[in-house]
């Protein structure tokens, strides 16, 4: 799932999808030696060949490694199973959540800027996965975030 992305030059992502055309992981992953000009996170939720004991993975991007939040074990990554996955961002505060379990929760403690706003997206990879309900709201920045 990509999250408060944004191109780095100030261009529209529509602007500039061009540079992304030929889907190639490299224009959108931010490493510092990609072609990207993009910016945000990537949160990643997967089986992995182990349905029961998933990984989850937060990134910040750029430059895409190192992992700023793990974790595994909690949840599910089953076919066929429905899941309802939210996340919140207030603030510095980032979390993930599988069916109302919290999975990741990470303090942005970076203060990137660009990471203010930006767009949201989904990519898959030889999976058999769809979304459905998606729902985005803006959150009250003086609401408690528990």
């Amino acid at each position: 799932f990509f999250f408060l992305f944004r191109d780095r030059t100030g261009r529209t992502l529509y602007e500039s999808r061009m540079d992304r055309l030929d889907g190639n992981y490299p224009r959108y992953h931010g490493r510092e030696d990609a072609d990207a000009e993009l910016t945000g996170y990537i949160f990643t939720h997967l089986a992995n060949g182990e349905p029961d004991n998933p990984r989850y993975r937060l990134r910040d991007v750029p430059p895409f490694d190192p992992v700023i939040a793990e974790s595994r074990g909690k949840g599910g990554a089953r076919q066929g199973v429905r899941y309802k996955v939210t996340i919140l961002k207030q603030g510095e505060r980032i979390r993930y959540l599988v069916n109302g379990e919290t999975i990741l929760d990470h303090m942005d403690t970076g203060k990137n800027p660009l990471h203010a706003s930006g767009l949201i997206g989904f990519r898959t990879f030889q999976s058999h996965i769809s979304w459905d309900n998606l729902l985005v709201t803006a959150l009250d920045p003086d609401s408690p975030s528990d």
